[in-house]
């Protein structure tokens, strides 16, 4: 019976460890949880991105901008006429989705449209009845918006989208340079460019095309409206002497904006 009672108390000595015994156990426990814990948030953390990364995008698109209203009329007997003729836009873009179908967006947008020479040219010469050159010149803008879209999916691979965003354009009127001969005399009418800053407003739709997991292309056409005040713009004119007079005039630029671009899904 000693014996066996020897025996006993050895292995209960042997099974149960000491403090320190206890103290590595501890720590090494510690130390895994520590680990796994680390390797949990990690995790979440990929997750998290992974998500709010699919639902975000940029892209690129460009393509012609027609000028509409008074700000492409040609007429001469229209005093509001901006003849301005189609021109080019390009766009840098980015959105990110609040819900599948809603989101917010915001857009860099810059365009040119050039002046059309011929319609002033001719205009001139029937006039005055003389022989005229008249230098080329653009209308010019660039400035960013903001705003909200919505888009509609027709298929895996076809949306439907449309936007309407609000925000400010710096816009820049053309030189008019003009020359004629009168009999010996050079005569030059010109008229300088001037710049200003208005609220711009866009509104489109068109459709987006996925083409893999991130790589996207875009069609789409825009409207674009911004109402600029030029002040002091001079104009001189040196047929008898050297004239130089000042207004101010406050053109309505208006395109119709048509864009072919590349996205990608972020």
């Amino acid at each position: 019976k000693i014996l066996t009672s020897a025996v006993f108390v050895k292995s209960l000595y042997l099974l149960t460890p000491d403090r320190n015994q206890l103290r590595k156990l501890f720590q090494h426990h510690i130390q895994t949880m520590k680990k796994k814990s680390a390797i949990f948030i990690l995790a979440l953390i990929t997750s998290a991105i992974t998500n709010a990364q699919d639902k975000g995008y940029i892209g690129f698109s460009l393509g012609p901008a027609f000028a509409i209203g008074n700000y492409g009329s040609s007429d001469p007997t229209n005093e509001n006429a901006g003849l301005a003729k189609t021109g080019a836009t390009v766009e840098i873009s980015g959105g990110y989705n609040i819900t599948p179908r809603f989101g917010v967006c915001a857009t860099i947008v810059g365009q040119a449209n050039p002046l059309n020479t011929d319609a002033i040219k001719n205009d001139f010469d029937q006039r005055f009845d003389v022989q005229s050159a008249v230098k080329d010149g653009f209308w010019t803008s660039a400035g960013a918006l903001a705003g909200v879209f919505s888009s509609i999916p027709i298929s895996d691979a076809f949306s439907f989208e449309a936007r309407t965003q609000v925000g400010a354009l710096h816009s820049a009127s053309p030189e008019l340079y003009i020359i004629y001969i009168d009999f010996i005399k050079s005569i030059q009418i010109q008229q300088k460019s001037v710049s200003a800053t208005a609220m711009a407003i866009a509104a489109g739709a068109g459709f987006t095309y996925r083409a893999g997991t991130r790589l996207c292309f875009m069609a789409h056409v825009d409207y674009l409206r911004t109402r600029p005040e030029y002040k002091d713009v001079q104009s001189s004119n040196n047929r008898f002497g050297l004239t130089v007079t000042t207004r101010s005039f406050s053109p309505t630029i208006e395109t119709l904006n048509l864009r072919l671009g590349i996205g990608f899904r972020l």
